[in-house]
């Protein structure tokens, strides 16, 4: 923990001379008493080293934090349902077909200008962009993305 020459007060609570972290579990963050003046209700007080592990951990995929039965957050394995997984999934594919649609609008563009990096022609891009939005509104998108018109591209 850091030292310093004078008293923290937080909350209206005196916390002696080394300044520490403070986890709020409604809020699932960290407040440095560095550098927040002001400290949420219902902290948990964790040291820089604590904190430290937390961050390391949560480094690793699929960890979360939680408050553990001695009230102090700790990393744990996240567990997802089918339903958080396919939400995920679907925003996944909606953030695609998002980037598609604008490299088809680019590629529609180079052709109008006749530019020589133009790949494919118009009208197989402007029907990708149509089946992008199609599949976009189609419930069941797994293993259904539209193809590219222009194969070497990809």
């Amino acid at each position: 923990m850091v030292s310093t020459t004078y008293q923290a007060s937080l909350n209206g609570k005196q916390w002696g001379t080394d300044m520490a972290i403070f986890y709020n579990k409604e809020l699932n963050g960290f407040f440095d008493s560095r550098i927040h003046k002001k400290i949420p209700e219902n902290f948990i007080e964790i040291t820089y080293d604590q904190h430290a592990k937390l961050l390391r951990e949560l480094g690793v995929a699929g960890k979360t934090i939680e408050v553990g039965e001695d009230g102090i957050p700790v990393c744990v394995s996240a567990t997802f349902s089918e339903e958080d997984k396919d939400k995920q999934f679907l925003a996944q594919e909606q953030a695609w077909a998002n980037r598609e649609l604008i490299f088809a609008g680019e590629e529609i563009n180079k052709i109008l200008d006749k530019d020589p990096k133009a790949k494919g022609k118009e009208i197989e891009w402007r029907n990708y962009r149509n089946k992008l939005r199609a599949w976009a509104e189609c419930p069941n998108r797994k293993n259904t993305r539209p193809e590219t018109p222009n194969k070497e591209i990809i």
